[in-house]
């Protein structure tokens, strides 16, 4: 029997499940990957941050800095930025992993918090991205760094480079969230 968009057998006036979409598969699978590779990129980088920050050279370094450049006192707040940023990409993508696997099996609680989380990782991506400009434009002012390439527009770029990024995350959510919103979907998901 060829499964089509009719919701039952004409033969016998048996309902049949509708069939399963290819872009929630697919978008499913793809997200869970992505979200494991992240997740241990994460990991990673939270232990990497935490020996170095207890590294003994660590501390030294960041004692002449804060002494031969008074104003570079953003810098443990950079570190604390880091951190935080860290541990709420391992609770996203952690969340991802499991959402995108119920997502997989068709669970309606799956679709809508696949939904949530997408507007939760853009707004989330968004405002990393200004912390993370913010914290370059902060290193490189305090470092003189600015100064040196400030005519070359390297500042300009990175703005620029920011919010296309912003752009496409934004357009990439919405398109996401209108298919998974589509009747089709929404009736693969109503089958439990």
């Amino acid at each position: 029997i060829l499964r089509t968009k009719n919701t039952t057998d004409p033969a016998v006036n048996i309902p049949l499940p509708p069939s399963r979409s290819t872009f929630v598969t697919g978008l499913a699978l793809v997200s869970m990957i992505v979200s494991l590779f992240l997740l241990v990129t994460d990991i990673t980088g939270l232990i990497s941050y935490v020996n170095l920050t207890n590294s003994s050279e660590y501390q030294m370094a960041m004692r002449l800095m804060q002494a031969y450049q008074p104003d570079a006192a953003s810098t443990p707040l950079n570190s604390g930025w880091m951190l935080a940023s860290s541990i709420i990409g391992i609770a996203l993508n952690a969340s991802t992993i499991v959402v995108s696997y119920a997502l997989l099996k068709r669970m309606k609680w799956g679709r809508i918090s696949f939904i949530s989380l997408v507007w939760i990782q853009t707004a989330y991506y968004i405002l990393s991205s200004i912390g993370s400009y913010y914290m370059a434009q902060s290193f490189l002012g305090n470092t003189g760094i600015a100064q040196m390439v400030g005519g070359s527009g390297i500042l300009m770029f990175g703005e620029f480079a920011a919010v296309l990024g912003a752009l496409f995350v934004v357009a990439i959510a919405v398109f996401i969230v209108r298919k998974l919103s589509s009747a089709d979907v929404r009736r693969e998901f109503s089958v439990q």
